[in-house]
């Protein structure tokens, strides 16, 4: 789902190529534009993906630690020449564009549900390329459950994704963001379209936050404008219907 700001032969060369981008992608002014006509509402991306959070304390069960040490190994970006995050003032913050665009409803995700997001956990990778967040999903109702690793309404479910701000033991700060994505928040709603990675983790790879009338997507890309005229009962209605049709032997 990554990919490198530039790719070429020399490591000079890359450096200069991403300060470039860097520069003219003017990251510390970002901003997602929900909604339609001049009255769209624009969310920051400095306050919503890069709050700063404190690093999880050291894992002490030598199990636990092995786990989380593999999960951040998965996490590594492993290209001949990597990118390694630096420590970063305020404003700063490093990333990378997503490579591909997931559909609006990707009803062929292993796991769709609706959950509340009870909390937030940044972590660095193994090599110190990407951070990535650990979302803990309270379960409120399974869209569609996932035959092979299955979960249960009214337990807690770990989610990823990449992206998010740490505050590491020494001080050090690391913001890193993937573009266009957003990370859902601490206390709010959403659905979201997940797939299984390892373990118990589930990776989200499209979600929409369910407000009191309307819903809004935690990507930014156009072809969720037309979803944003559906109330919260209109776009489940939808999602049940398209995932019924999904099933085997139904006809889409």
């Amino acid at each position: 789902m990554r990919s490198k700001f530039t790719t070429v032969l020399t490591m000079a060369v890359a450096l200069s190529v991403i300060a470039i981008i860097l520069s003219n992608f003017s990251w510390t002014n970002s901003s997602f534009a929900i909604g339609g006509g001049q009255e769209r509402k624009k969310r920051n991306l400095k306050d919503e993906v890069l709050t700063v959070i404190d690093a999880a304390p050291e894992e002490l069960d030598a199990e636990k630690k092995a786990a989380r040490i593999k999960k951040n190994k998965r996490f590594d970006i492993k290209s001949k020449l990597p990118y390694l995050l630096e420590e970063q003032k305020d404003g700063e913050m490093s990333g990378t564009l997503l490579e591909s665009e997931p559909p609006p409803v990707p009803t062929t995700s292993d796991l769709i549900i609706v959950g509340s997001i009870q909390r937030r956990q940044p972590y660095l990778s193994d090599n110190i390329t990407v951070v990535y967040t650990e979302l803990t999903v309270y379960i409120e109702a399974i869209l569609k459950n996932n035959a092979t690793s299955p979960v249960y309404t009214f337990e807690p479910l770990i989610v990823d994704r990449e992206g998010g701000a740490i505050r590491m033991p020494n001080g050090r700060i690391f913001r890193y963001l993937v573009s266009p994505l957003r990370i859902p928040e601490t206390g709010k709603r959403y659905v979201l379209f997940l797939n299984h990675e390892a373990d118990r983790d589930y990776k989200l790879v499209v979600g929409y936050e369910l407000t009191d009338k309307t819903i809004m997507p935690l990507e930014d890309l156009g072809d969720r404008e037309p979803l944003l005229k559906l109330s919260e009962a209109e776009f489940l209605d939808l999602l049940k219907q398209k995932i019924s049709q999904s099933q085997p032997g139904k006809e889409n």
